[in-house]
């Protein structure tokens, strides 16, 4: 009865573990990103005019970060191919984002231009299920505003503290779609939870979703400690709990059989 038992929760256990391990699953442990070991899959913003740079260095202060020295309509960072910030969002009972920018200048036009504030936009998105207007269905929140007389270093965060709503929780919007006013939206039958279901890109920029960017700007600034944090599931971290209880319980009667 007790070997049926013990057998019973190392199933229970080891499920859990593959769920919260698993290729589609949000990775459960913190990750950061501090470009202390190159990109890591993430890719940036690379201008093309003269003068333009991309690259990890510490020119702004501090530790390394990825810098760019670019005109554009834009600046951007994303990844697709980074596990620990893709998968099933909805494994986890809520996650957290964060990173922090440093702003040495952002102009209208070029270097020197008057000073310009612009929209950080985080966004998640699913290119498996594109929408009428876009490639993918995404879902976005203003993380705040960088530039003009905004700090020039700045920690941004975003909690989502529930990663089951089908509603799109304050500050959160769609995109994929617009509707009649011309405004950015989720396509037809798309939810916030299903898109959190499988987020295969994850973009931090200055484009807004649904606006038309073509104007030149100037940028030159660095991003580091691109961040993601998520909190399982009660029954989940019970079972995981129960998991690594066992294998500690193992691992000392192994060892007392060895003494």
């Amino acid at each position: 009865m007790k070997r049926m038992k013990l057998r019973t929760l190392c199933a229970a256990a080891a499920g859990a573990m593959s769920l919260m391990t698993g290729s589609q699953a949000l990775a459960m442990a913190p990750s950061t990103v501090d470009f202390s070991h190159g990109m890591e899959g993430w890719v940036g913003s690379a201008g093309t005019g003269s003068g333009s740079y991309a690259g990890i260095d510490n020119a702004l202060g501090g530790s390394l970060a990825f810098h760019t020295i670019s005109p554009g309509d834009g600046w951007s960072i994303s990844t697709s191919s980074n596990a620990n910030f893709l998968g099933n969002f909805t494994s986890a009972k809520s996650i957290t984002f964060s990173l922090d920018i440093n702003v040495a200048e952002l102009a209208i036009g070029n270097h020197g231009g008057w000073p310009l504030t612009q929209d950080l936009i985080l966004e998640f998105r699913d290119t498996d299920k594109p929408g009428p207007q876009l490639p993918y269905s995404s879902v976005w929140f203003r993380l705040g505003y960088i530039g003009g007389y905004q700090p020039a270093n700045q920690h941004f965060s975003v909690t989502i503290a529930d990663t089951s709503s089908n509603v799109l929780p304050a500050g959160w919007h769609g995109a994929g779609d617009f509707n009649y006013y011309g405004d950015s939206t989720l396509p037809y039958a798309q939810t916030f939870r299903r898109i959190l279901q499988d987020v295969d890109q994850v973009v931090v920029s200055t484009y807004v979703p649904g606006y038309i960017y073509g104007a030149e700007q100037f940028y030159d600034l660095s991003v580091d400690n691109i961040s993601i944090s998520a909190v399982p599931e009660p029954e989940q971290a019970a079972m995981l709990l129960a998991g690594l209880g066992l294998i500690g319980w193992t691992a000392r009667r192994r060892q007392r059989q060895q003494d």
